[in-house]
């Protein structure tokens, strides 16, 4: 348990240590999280635009996750779409994962 804390603030770990520790662990409360993969546009610098949305991390190749404090798949997938024709090719919340698996 203490070298789990010590990882998730940080001592002696890295920035990508720290984000899969998040990844395990599941949004918090009142977090909302979006995966997204996308190309033809800069999707971190568009979904960053977007209000509600705390933080942007690309989790691999062309796949982000966003964090952010309400909805906001919607407005993730309509700006991407929008912006120098984005090709959105996954949109996916653990609540659809979760929906999914009944």
């Amino acid at each position: 348990m203490l070298e789990w804390l010590r990882r998730l603030t940080g001592a002696g770990s890295s920035q990508a240590e720290v984000d899969r520790l998040e990844e395990a662990a599941g949004p918090q409360p009142g977090q909302h999280w979006v995966y997204v993969a996308a190309t033809g546009c800069d999707v971190e610098s568009v979904v960053r635009e977007i209000e509600g949305v705390l933080k942007v991390t690309r989790a691999s190749g062309e796949r982000w996750r966003i964090v952010a404090d309400r909805n906001v798949a919607g407005a993730v997938a309509r700006e991407i779409v929008s912006k120098n024709d984005g090709k959105l090719t996954l949109l996916v919340t653990p609540e659809s994962l979760a929906a999914l698996k009944r």
